[in-house]
């Protein structure tokens, strides 16, 4: 696989993050006793540009303004979701992947945090892998779609497409089982 033209072996994490590849992961993986500040701080490449990453972040999420010296642990989880993609945008990945954002967070918050999902890849040019399980959401701030099962990729196409086609995806998530019921 390769990045932007650089070659990233499998396994080799360091190779990836070099290369411009970035996770956030379902957890968050959060530094919860670290302040909002720090968590950020933690992710930034060049020290020198701290203080524009730190507004450029709350511009992003202007949530996190008044946060910015409370304990990662202490946020609500649509909070630590924010940092969370916060800390990846720091580091100006080339692919941002985004597992499950939605994991444990309202709808509300979610319809809140996807447009600014698809913002970022609009305005910065990062491709992004969002991996979500409330798919009509996603179906509607992405470009392409594709469904896997097993591990196996059953279904892809143009989005807004796919979205306007709901039993399709059902279909492909279901298999063949689905279809015969």
């Amino acid at each position: 696989m390769s990045i932007d033209g650089h070659k990233v072996k499998s396994g080799h994490a360091r190779s990836a993050a070099k290369a411009g590849l970035v996770l956030v992961p379902d957890d968050r993986s959060l530094f919860t006793s670290l302040t909002v500040e720090e968590n950020l701080r933690l992710s930034v490449r060049s020290r020198r540009s701290w203080p524009t990453e730190r507004d450029t972040i709350v511009e992003t999420f202007p949530q996190l303004a008044d946060r910015l010296k409370v304990p990662a642990g202490a946020l609500s989880g649509g909070e630590q979701q924010m940092l969370a993609i916060g800390r990846a945008l720091v580091q100006h990945p080339k692919v941002l992947l985004i597992d499950e954002l939605s994991m444990g967070l309202a709808p509300v918050i979610v319809e809140r945090l996807l447009p600014i999902v698809r913002a970022v890849a609009d305005n910065t040019g990062t491709a992004v892998i969002l991996v979500e399980q409330h798919v009509q959401l996603a179906l509607g701030v992405a470009d392409t779609a594709m469904v896997m099962r097993h591990g196996n990729q059953v279904l892809q196409g143009n989005a807004s497409e796919l979205a306007a086609t709901p039993d399709v995806i059902e279909n492909a998530y279901m298999g063949e089982a689905f279809a015969s019921s």
